[in-house]
């Protein structure tokens, strides 16, 4: 168990479940991980973006925005 989590900041809601997911693992420094968010296209076309970082505690580290284009 600990308290590093990625979770949604910002931009479209795109997930289709949690906002918030613990990692499942520990990952040493200068390590690599693997993570997975369920999410859905929407109905319309154009351009989403959605925000994500990683939190341990209350600090917060690592933004990542994802841009997914709908046709």
């Amino acid at each position: 168990v600990n308290n590093t989590d990625y979770r949604y900041f910002g931009g479209d809601e795109l997930q289709r479940a949690s906002a918030v997911y613990d990692f499942d693992q520990s990952v040493p420094t200068g390590g690599t991980v693997d993570f997975f968010v369920g999410m859905k296209a929407p109905d319309e076309p154009g351009i989403y973006s959605t925000k994500w970082l990683i939190s341990m505690g209350k600090e917060r580290f690592c933004p990542m925005t994802i841009t997914i284009v709908v046709n």
